[in-house]
């Protein structure tokens, strides 16, 4: 009798996946295979390692075996067990970045954004980086050099928090000539 250990996915939430369930293989071409009338396992228990909480996978793999009453597992069956596979795919979120425009006053111009999640609630503590668009190196928001002269740029800005795809947009810093 082969036992299947259950597979399952979900979006990364911040909480464990686990699944403890199983089903029983058929097979219809093997005499005498299977569970004997009312006989058969009740519940199973997976390995410590068959969680997951960030995205990727693993394998669930059962640990232990508890028979239905009655049932002699060692003694009248020989059993078997598969894996089966958990899956946490990373959640989405988005970001928006605003265009920031003004006559020169001799103050940084502030590049502001905001994070949300898929629901649209904002994402506070996602990890922020800022780069000039064309240029390689993304550098984090505290360490950005804000523009005071003028310019005429386009700003990428990027999100990134774990368990979430990171997510980029652009915005264009203006800042004009003051007129005398």
């Amino acid at each position: 009798v082969t036992l299947i250990a259950a597979s399952d996915s979900k979006v990364y939430d911040g909480l464990p996946l686990t699944n403890w369930t199983f089903s029983v293989a058929t097979d219809t071409t093997t005499p005498g295979y299977g569970f004997v009338k009312e006989e058969g396992v009740e519940k199973v228990t997976m390995t410590p390692a068959s969680t997951i909480t960030d995205p990727g996978s693993t394998d669930n793999v059962i640990e232990t075996t508890v028979a239905k009453e009655g049932t002699k597992l060692e003694r009248n069956y020989i059993v078997s067990t598969e894996k089966g596979t958990l899956t946490v795919t990373a959640a989405a979120m988005g970001i928006e970045a605003f265009d920031a425009e003004k006559f020169y006053d001799a103050e940084p111009t502030n590049i502001t954004y905001v994070v949300t999640n898929a629901a649209g609630v904002a994402i506070t503590d996602a990890t922020i980086s800022l780069r000039e668009k064309g240029t390689t190196a993304w550098i984090p928001v505290a360490d950005f050099a804000l523009y005071v002269d003028t310019t005429n740029v386009t700003v990428e800005v990027r999100a990134e928090k774990n368990g979430f795809d990171p997510v980029e947009a652009e915005a264009t810093v203006l800042v004009k000539p003051r007129p005398v």
